[in-house]
């Protein structure tokens, strides 16, 4: 018994096959094919489907994509381009939103992120800042308000940056901010910058030096010129205010020329020694000293204005104003309130500025109907704002306050809210029983010193709550575990709102040394 291989001929090609062998003869000896093989039409093989007939367009009987050059079937490739999703029109690129003076990369994923106004609140979201197009949730319960001064001091850092010029008096971060549901008043409690004792000081010694009065002239050794009609007539400042002669003049000019000349040679005396005095240093350490500092300058100077230290004894001055900050009342609805945002988050992105939007005490009776609070309307609501800040991931940012004493967060709607955040931040605040019990454990720390500088500082590096993370931007979303709880304290503190790590100290056991160990008798 014998194989033999068979071959079939598709779409009637015009190929003889086997050599000296014709289409119409059988495929095998002494074989009738059941059906004869036309070269003209539809081929049909041994009574099945019909073959597809002529498409209009393509060739006749083959599907488009196929071509039987020399008779054989070929597959075309076919190019498809993937349009984005959001238009280029609406979006800034990354690198433009770089050279933006209050941006900065991320330090685990490089993306673009804004400082929150403290700099220990930024190192505790992972990124240095909050990522541009993220929604930040701050729980807080109890009846204190400290969640406010987080939103005041993020607010308060957009305004110091729109206000930052350069030589050519041009933004170089054009900022807006956009506060729902507060009015002027909310924006005239922003907290001022912080300057310190020594540099205000100075700065006023400045000021007053360079003020044109009596006192100044009289105490600057270089001379002036008065011009009396036409004769310019020389006073030297450190002498009487006596119009001196032409002679006593000269003689003043070669006194001070003489003195310039022994004040120069004293300095060129004394830079010599000083160079002297370098050279003697080895080679080595000033080669290896020199790197470091270079990149310790470039770190800390890339954007010096990236953060900005708060005074919260103090008000912002000037004022915040229209083009800086805007209101948005809350009405009938949240639609009015979304329909303004995405008005306002388009002109930013076009203009190439950073959007940060506020939202204060999120459902609070005093501000929001009862009826916001429906989960018909407050789910929607969250919905929009998630995607306007997909839409504008370069321009938009937004952070929320919520009262938990009024909302449970055991409850579904709070939960719903949570998941549709990107990160989530819970304040809780000590009882006073705590705080009472805290400050006699640091008085017991310092040795019972009854000195009140010591008291002071001590009551002012004291925690006054609890930092519950729950949910970090850009990590949750991708599934990173990011709960911690009861690892981190707050304090608000005249410059910033600080957080740190926090801990119960332990207490250590007696040990043989002790006082009561050696009153033992033995």
């Amino acid at each position: 018994m014998s194989f033999k291989k068979k071959t079939v001929v598709i779409s009637g090609g015009t190929g003889t096959g086997a050599v000296g062998r014709t289409p119409a003869q059988s495929m095998v000896p002494g074989r009738v094919p059941a059906v004869p093989i036309s070269t003209s039409g539809p081929a049909q093989i041994r009574g099945g489907p019909v073959a597809r007939g002529p498409v209009p367009g393509s060739g006749a009987g083959i599907a488009p994509g196929l071509s039987t050059s020399r008779g054989l079937a070929s597959v075309r490739t076919v190019d498809v381009t993937i349009q984005n999703r959001g238009s280029s029109s609406s979006q800034i690129s990354t690198s433009n939103i770089m050279e933006h003076d209050g941006v900065r990369p991320s330090l685990q994923t490089s993306a673009p992120t804004i400082s929150l106004g403290s700099s220990s609140l930024d190192k505790l979201l992972n990124h240095g800042g909050l990522p541009l197009g993220s929604l930040l949730a701050v729980e807080e319960s109890g009846s204190t308000d400290f969640a406010s001064i987080i939103l005041r001091s993020f607010a308060a850092q957009g305004i110091v940056h729109a206000r930052l010029l350069d030589q050519t008096k041009k933004a170089i971060a054009p900022t807006r901010i956009v506060v729902v549901g507060g009015d002027d008043s909310w924006g005239m409690e922003l907290p001022g910058v912080y300057k310190d004792k020594k540099e205000a000081a100075r700065e006023n010694l400045r000021k007053e030096q360079s003020r044109i009065s009596v006192g100044n002239l009289a105490n600057n050794p270089s001379t002036t010129r008065i011009t009396t009609g036409s004769n310019n007539e020389e006073i030297n400042s450190n002498s009487s205010p006596s119009v001196t002669s032409s002679t006593d003049s000269a003689s003043a000019n070669e006194t001070s020329t003489a003195s310039g000349d022994s004040t120069t040679a004293n300095t060129t005396t004394s830079g010599e020694s000083r160079s002297s005095h370098d050279m003697k240093i080895a080679w080595r350490y000033a080669q290896n000293s020199a790197p470091k500092s270079n990149v310790a300058n470039e770190t800390v100077t890339s954007k010096p204005n990236y953060t900005t230290l708060f005074d919260f004894t103090s008000r912002l001055i000037p004022r915040p104003s229209v083009n800086e900050i805007s209101y948005i009342p809350v009405k009938t609805s949240f639609a009015s309130i979304i329909s303004q945002l995405e008005t306002i988050s388009q002109q930013a992105s076009s203009k190439g500025m950073v959007l940060r939007v506020v939202v204060p005490s999120l459902l609070h009776p005093a501000i929001y109907p009862p009826h916001f609070a429906h989960p018909n309307e407050l789910i929607p609501f969250l919905h929009s704002l998630r995607g306007l800040c997909r839409k504008y991931p370069q321009t938009l940012t937004v952070i929320i306050s919520l009262p938990l004493q009024l909302f449970p967060r055991d409850t579904a709607l709070i939960r719903w809210f949570e998941l549709l955040c990107d990160g989530v931040l819970h304040l809780e605040p000590f009882p006073e029983e705590i705080i009472n019990e805290l400050r006699e454990a640091n008085s017991k720390d310092i040795g019972g010193s009854s000195s009140s500088k010591t008291t002071s500082s001590s009551n002012a590096n004291q925690s006054q709550g609890l930092v519950h993370i729950y949910k970090l931007p850009v990590f949750s979303e991708k599934g990173v575990m990011a709960v911690r709880k009861s690892e981190h304290a707050f304090r608000v503190g005249r410059r910033q709102f600080e957080v740190q790590e926090w801990g119960i100290p332990v207490e250590d056991a007696p040990g043989p040394d002790t006082e009561e160990s050696k009153k033992l008798d033995y």
